[in-house]
């Protein structure tokens, strides 16, 4: 036995009944316009850590904030792909941080052959090796185009972050 055309539309346009409505309907999604103006631009601390050894290497409040630099994204080394995700604001790729207090990052920055270069040099664990990012006393540009002197710069993607 089929039911006619007519009995299923009808079943589909019945509005339904607040009992099977209440179960059927979900929590409504959060929206960016949700969020109250208070939570906007809070900082969750956080520490990182050397993926490999875990390490812990620097914590939020050593990390150095930077402007974006949206006339910068057309310089050579972020043209085409990199320099149109600049211009539309993307996140930064890349941590700058505080060599000051940071004891390891002070050790690793005042050796000789790092103080005299002026191209940048490996920047690495203190404790096994595994290369995060670069550091270099003359800058180095983040990939939203600020251009960011003296440069120590580990790669978001080379550490592990975890809430404190």
């Amino acid at each position: 036995m089929s039911a006619s055309p007519s009995a299923v539309q009808d079943a589909v346009v019945a509005p339904p009944t607040d009992a099977s409505a209440s179960a059927l309907s979900a929590p409504p999604l959060a929206t960016h316009g949700d969020i109250p103006p208070e939570a906007e631009g809070v900082v969750v601390p956080c520490r990182y850590c050397c993926p490999k050894c875990r390490m812990e290497l620097f914590r939020t409040a050593d990390i150095t904030a930077h402007d974006a630099d949206v006339s910068s994204a057309g310089h050579k080394a972020f043209k085409g792909k990199r320099g149109l995700m600049a211009a539309a604001g993307t996140v930064c790729s890349s941590f700058f941080l505080d060599n000051v207090s940071l004891p390891w990052l002070q050790e690793a920055s005042s050796k000789p052959e790092v103080a005299s270069a002026p191209q940048p040099v490996d920047l690495a664990c203190p404790k096994c090796g595994t290369r995060l990012g670069s550091q270099c006393w003359v800058g180095d540009q983040c990939s939203c185009g600020a251009w960011v002197a003296p440069s120590f710069k580990v790669q978001k993607s080379r550490v592990d972050e975890f809430a404190q």
